[in-house]
């Protein structure tokens, strides 16, 4: 069975290039490269020009990201209940800050083993499926919410905040190399 899931529906998994992946410290490395290679220890970020692709940094982020929540799901309870999770498509406002980027992702589940997730956890996902369904309320909720809340439990309860955020970080540099260009600018002298 297949769930589609949206990172911004997980409590630690996120893509914010505005505020803690914006590449700051590719840019401050890359200078230094610069600088050395071109005996100029005056070189600053507005002697080049700077390219990014940004469509492709938030895609590669939202695919390292997905890589980050399988291997911290592989050994926790409830893990073996995801068999696959799959990159469906990244978003990134256009005339606002990147806090709001983000992506879908087709999970697929073992539906008997996340059911008997399901009947194991009960408590904490009902609470879970209160967030994204008002019918809860009313004390009615369908299997297929129960499933998509259980998934986000399961990698809610696996992925802390801080093993989350220094496994971005370390891939932070990689992924804007990758999509950068940065070109010295040739100044003219009278």
């Amino acid at each position: 069975m297949k769930i589609t899931l949206d990172n911004r529906d997980l409590e630690h998994v996120h893509i914010d290039t505005y505020q803690m992946l914006t590449g700051d410290s590719f840019d401050e490395s890359e200078i230094e490269y610069q600088c050395e290679e071109l005996k100029n220890d005056k070189l600053t970020h507005d002697d080049f020009e700077w390219e990014y692709d940004h469509k492709q940094i938030v895609e590669d982020f939202a695919k390292a990201s997905i890589n980050i929540v399988l291997q911290g799901i592989r050994h926790e309870t409830g893990g073996d209940c995801i068999t696959a999770i799959e990159y469906v498509s990244s978003t990134s406002p256009t005339y606002y800050n990147y806090t709001t980027d983000g992506y879908i992702m087709t999970v697929t589940v073992d539906t008997k083993k996340i059911n008997k997730y399901i009947d194991a956890n009960h408590a904490a996902i009902i609470v879970i499926a209160g967030k994204y369904d008002a019918s809860v309320m009313d004390g009615i909720i369908s299997a297929k919410n129960m499933q998509h809340a259980a998934v986000c439990h399961i990698i809610n309860t696996a992925i802390t905040a801080d093993d989350y955020n220094m496994a971005m970080w370390e891939l932070e540099s990689e992924i804007y190399r990758e999509n950068t260009t940065m070109t010295l600018i040739e100044k003219v002298t009278a």
